[in-house]
Order: structure tokens, then sequence, then C-alpha cells
């Protein structure tokens, strides 16, 4: 992971009426980190994890590894309210009840350029080498590349995603899998529709957010060659059908609050 810790403010007098607990699924380079820096004012720093302090105290400013979430019939695990990370949707076996999903996606290709951008920026083993040259790295293209997003959503439970997290891999059957659970989300926003979003989220969660940031854009404009966008797309062949599905959900979703 190559996550960086953005400054935020809390608000610390805003509190919900009711005990839902929302989880946010991260997906990496899909307008997460803007969309987490809107979401923590809205809770109470006690009542997230990880919440900032967390995030400073690990080794690399990144959030924690998810066997790290407080136990949640401990008194710090029933009273969180938000969790937001790099993690699974079937992390959402650990937590105590059922929470509310959220999630935003991004089409695989620009994804993943950007993905291969913020790698070469931050990860001092990158520096330097071309974006080929990156994506040439059998190992990253494998964890973090190849059908990224449908893995995310496809593991059965959290032990296959604690035995098989980097080895997985992402076929026909786990793309049905991943569909499903996508279904499960409350909320599905599209990195290309960040506005139209959060004006969605907000209607359904009944949330105002002050403003509409834009973090962690990478300042990388080099051009890509066509050929690596071509064998990116071989990469990511079911993601591209994940994220079709996915816009039809926005779409559904946007349709059935009045989102224009």
């Amino acid at each position: 992971m190559f996550f960086r810790l953005n400054r935020f403010v809390f608000n610390r007098n805003r509190d919900f009426s009711n005990d839902d607990v929302f989880f946010f699924i991260h997906i990496m380079k899909a307008s997460g980190t803007s969309f987490r820096n809107m979401l923590w004012p809205l809770f109470q720093r006690k009542d997230i994890w990880p919440n900032r302090n967390n995030i400073l105290t690990t080794r690399t400013n990144w959030y924690p590894p998810l066997n790290e979430i407080p136990v949640m019939d401990s008194k710090v695990g029933k009273r969180l309210r938000l969790i937001a990370g790099h993690y699974p949707f079937a992390a959402s076996e650990l937590f105590s009840k059922t929470p509310r999903y959220l999630v935003f996606l991004r089409h695989p290709v620009d994804r993943t350029v950007s993905f291969l951008k913020h790698a070469r920026s931050n990860a001092p083993q990158y520096q330097g080498k071309s974006l080929r040259e990156v994506y040439n790295d059998i190992k990253l293209r494998k964890h973090m590349i190849c059908n990224y997003q449908t893995k995310q959503f496809s593991f059965n439970g959290i032990e296959e995603y604690y035995s098989f997290e980097k080895e997985l891999v992402v076929d026909k059957e786990r793309l049905g899998i991943a569909k499903k659970n996508l279904k499960k989300c409350d909320f599905v926003g599209l990195s290309e529709e960040f506005a139209k979003s959060i004006k969605l989220c907000e209607k359904i969660f009944g949330w105002e957010f002050k403003r509409i940031l834009n973090d962690n854009i990478s300042k990388d404009d080099v051009e890509i060659e066509d050929r690596l966008i071509e064998d990116i797309k071989k990469e990511v062949a079911l993601d591209l059908e994940f994220y079709s599905f996915a816009v039809e959900r926005f779409r559904d979703l946007t349709s059935e609050y009045s989102i224009g």
C-alpha cells in the first residue's frame, strides 16, 4: 500500500441519533482519500477506526492491518460507528452488526494508471522508473492491479482473505460473488461522477458535507503509451465487467433518490 494521511479537521459536536455502523471500503486510487476525509468530520474521533491517531502510530502512516481492528464485543469495538480502510467487503464479518456499506469505484484502466503513477511517486523502489517498468513488476501487478476491484468484493469470508489475500485468482465465479456483494452496498459512488456521487450520499444518509475535497491526486502527467493501455485492459478484463455493473447500480440509486 502507498496510502498517506492528509490533514483534516474533526467536528466534535456531530453525532447520529441511531446506532448504525458504517463501513467505507476504500478502493485504492478511486477517490477514496477525498471521500474518507469528508466522512471523518461527521463522526467523533473515538467512534472511528482507524482514526488519525491509529494511523499515525503505524510505522508507515498507512491503514493498520485488518487483524488489529478492536474486538467488536469490547468497550472500544461496541462504540465504533465508522470503519474505513483498504479492507475487503468480507471484513464486515468482524463487526458486531451488519454495517451500511459505502464504496467508490473507478474505471479500471484509469485506476490502474493512477496507481502506477502513485507507486512511482511514493515507493522508493519505483522512483526514476518508467510506468512500464513499474507495471512489469509481476508481484505488484498480481496483488494490486489484476482485477483488483473485483477481488475486494469476492472473498468467501474473512478467513479466505487472511489465507489468500495476495494469491486469490479472480474468475467468472468470483465476479458473480463480487456483483452479489456490491448489490448489498447502500452507497456506490463513481470517481468519474464524484460531485453527483456526493449528492447521492447526502440524500441516502441525510448527511451534509461542508465541502467537496480533491485529495491525494497524482501530479505525474506523463503520457501513457498505447501498448501499456492495451496490456492493462487485458489485466483488468473482469474489473471492466464489474465496473459496468457498478455504473448500473449507481444509475439505479441516482434514479431512486432523484439525483439529476
